[in-house]
């Protein structure tokens, strides 16, 4: 027996529905009122602002919250369901599973100190910050220095050099 995956209407509340058919959006929830629009297989619907129950049909309330662009009829296989996972919605199984581990996360909650192994969380990350910051003083004062030898060899010995011969040839001139 093949299961199928449910999600609750009022999870679909806020996200964007995408048309698997060619479909009409209605200016009332009634099949009989003013089309709207006609929507074709793989445009887009528009956002779900709410829904209603009608003759034990649902009828997604497209707009914006500022304005209704109109109704269309839920059918089973009419809208992309991937596109809505895309989105974020969770299946109602999927939300009893994240609350089920949320209780089970509440019921026994890990601190950071449990985290780490026990003892003052704070000082331990305090402590590695601190010998992260040592490394990294060490490793600027290495490159200082050959900053520094680097500067001596390229600039300053060969001024060196040359007041050294011209004070040797005035000293045997002399």
């Amino acid at each position: 027996m093949a299961t199928s995956t449910v999600y609750s209407v009022d999870q679909v509340v806020g996200y964007s529905l995408y048309a698997k058919r060619r479909m009409n959006l209605y200016w009332l929830p009634d099949d009989t009122s003013e089309v709207v629009r006609i929507i074709n297989a793989g445009e887009r619907v528009g956002n779900v602002y709410s829904y209603i129950g009608r003759s034990g049909n649902i009828w997604w309330q497209i707009g914006n919250g500022i304005r209704v662009d109109g109704y269309v009829l839920h059918q089973s296989g009419s809208f992309d369901i991937d596109a809505l996972r895309d989105q974020g919605l969770l299946s109602t199984a999927e939300i009893l599973e994240a609350q089920k581990a949320q209780e089970l996360l509440d019921a026994n909650p890990f601190t950071l100190n449990q985290l780490l192994g026990g003892g003052d969380a704070l000082a331990k990350l305090t402590g590695l910050g601190s010998n992260i910051a040592k490394g990294a003083i060490t490793v600027l004062k290495y490159v200082a220095i050959i900053l520094v030898s680097y500067a001596l060899i390229r600039y300053v010995l060969p001024i060196v050099s040359v007041l050294y011969k011209n004070r040797k040839h005035q000293i045997s001139n002399g």
